[in-house]
């Protein structure tokens, strides 16, 4: 099934049944036709969704009921690729059954996306970045195969103004084909959470230590910019971390939401030596990334040298700045700059560093003053653009 595509609309699926009555189908015919299977109907029923025999769509590894406001609107497209290995990087063979508006397809060709059913033997980690949903698991304990299926969809628009009303129809509904995937004969399906999918898939990231104490560890991901937080009871080896170093973390599960009961350490090494980095710079702006996480005043002031400037305003003692309030010192624009930066870019060899995403505008000036770090002031300047 290497790199194969095929095209099936709602109108040849019709056709296709009336050839398959007449005896005369082929494969596409078979894979179109009505659904006999009890299994099918079970499974429907068992979720509450109304079977439609003109509705039903079958591959080599699945079958599929679809919605009934998709009534002649549709077409599929089925993709299938071959596991593959290229420059260092390696992927799984997938299969994909992509369902389209038809009247938008037809409008300009490769438009009009609503929906995918995507069998991967990859983990679908792309629902962690571009969205989707996870159905669950396949397995053939006859061949030992195991493929990942979730329902995947679009990310910009696929319609114009035309086919917007029908394309809107068949969008509404593209979350009915959760609950209608039969597996193919041969291959059974578990139906499971991301979470659940993800929990024995090991993964890593770099991140920096941004605080540290006897109870937890929070290290911010130097690839994504988020915090990840793990408990010290559970993970011995957290006890030896530094503030501001920076260490491999492998894990399993799903980090995205920093839910404890979403992940679990596998291990973690230092990777300092892997990175051209101020390192003591490093370790000041991890406690600032910190605090203004937590919206921390008391923690900010101990971090300033005084007087500390806050834009056109001299503050000259940390009780004086504790008396600010935190947006007083922080805009919008100010805090997101901040708690974005990755702290590898900081530049060694500076005694002067100005924390921010885009340093020309709202930073947090760090100076070098007798060895030590400290905040010199806050500059919430606009951007321009």
């Amino acid at each position: 099934m290497k790199n194969k595509v095929r095209l099936v609309s709602a109108c040849a699926v019709s056709a296709l049944m009336f050839l398959s009555a007449c005896g005369a189908a082929d494969k596409t015919a078979e894979s179109a036709a009505a659904p006999a299977a009890e299994e099918k109907a079970e499974t429907a029923e068992e979720n509450e969704v109304a079977v439609n025999p003109e509705l039903h769509y079958e591959t080599e590894l699945f079958s599929v009921d679809l919605p009934e406001s998709w009534d002649g609107l549709w077409m599929a497209q089925e993709y299938n690729q071959e596991a593959q290995e290229y420059d260092g990087y390696s992927s799984g063979a997938r299969y994909d059954t992509n369902f389209y508006c038809k009247e938008c397809y037809e409008n300009y060709e490769g438009s009009g996306f609503v929906v995918g059913v995507e069998l991967t033997e990859d983990p679908p980690i792309s629902i962690e970045y571009i969205g989707g949903d996870c159905v669950g698991i396949m397995t053939n304990d006859e061949t030992g195969e195991k493929l990942y299926v979730s329902l995947g969809y679009p990310t910009d628009v696929q319609f114009d103004p035309e086919t917007q009303e029908v394309y809107m129809k068949m969008y509404d509904d593209r979350a009915y084909l959760m609950d209608t995937i039969v597996p193919a004969d041969g291959w059974a399906l578990e139906r499971m959470t991301y979470t659940e999918v993800m929990s024995d898939v090991e993964r890593s990231f770099d991140g920096v230590v941004i605080s540290a104490d006897d109870s937890k560890v929070s290290f911010l991901n130097n690839d994504e910019i988020n915090t990840v937080t793990f408990d010290v009871s559970e993970n011995e080896e957290l006890k030896s971390v530094e503030m501001g170093h920076i260490y491999t973390v492998k894990y399993t599960g799903v980090i995205m939401n920093n839910d404890p009961d979403e992940f679990a350490l596998v291990s973690l090494e230092n990777a300092d030596a892997n990175y051209d980095y101020n390192i003591d710079a490093a370790v000041l702006a991890a406690k600032i990334s910190s605090a203004v996480e937590a919206k921390d005043m008391d923690a900010l002031s101990e971090f300033c040298q005084y007087p500390v400037t806050v834009d056109d305003m001299v503050i000259s003692s940390a009780d004086d700045f504790k008396a600010m309030k935190f947006e007083d010192v922080f805009s919008d624009e100010l805090e997101r700059f901040v708690k974005n930066v990755r702290l590898t870019d900081l530049p060694s060899g500076s005694d002067e560093i100005s924390l921010s995403i885009l340093p020309e505008y709202s930073h947090i000036l760090m100076q070098k003053n007798g060895g030590e770090w400290k905040i010199a002031g806050f500059y919430n300047i606009p951007t321009d653009f």
